[in-house]
């Protein structure tokens, strides 16, 4: 085999390869949108992330042991009302959050 043509074969090898791992970028990233379909409609199609709430304080939330910072325009959602009171999430439930330019969560949608 010419090297000329063993060189076309890596070069096509080496193709598949980034569109595979394109790929598998793609579904990772799918991985924050929305796993249930009992949703309300109001809830948005893509979400930053989801995970379990481990603490909540006044300007700070751990998801998942790790610490973001809340907008101080954060707005939290439930599947029973928009833009509710913070104090109706607890630590222990399923959530997903999206965050702003800044990585702080400007909301948080409540997964019953």
């Amino acid at each position: 085999m010419s090297h000329e043509k063993k060189k076309r074969i890596l070069m096509g090898i080496g193709i598949c390869l980034i569109a595979v791992g394109l790929l598998a970028g793609v579904s990772a990233v799918q991985g924050a949108q929305r796993e249930r379909t009992d949703l309300p409609q109001y809830y948005p199609d893509e979400f930053s992330g989801q995970g379990q709430i481990d603490r909540i304080a006044t300007d700070e939330i751990v998801i998942n042991d790790t610490w973001y910072r809340l907008s101080p325009f954060a707005i939290f959602n439930t599947p029973d009302g928009m833009n509710v009171s913070r104090s109706l999430l607890r630590e222990g439930q399923s959530v997903y959050y999206i965050l702003n330019g800044e990585n702080k969560i400007e909301s948080i949608w409540l997964i019953k």
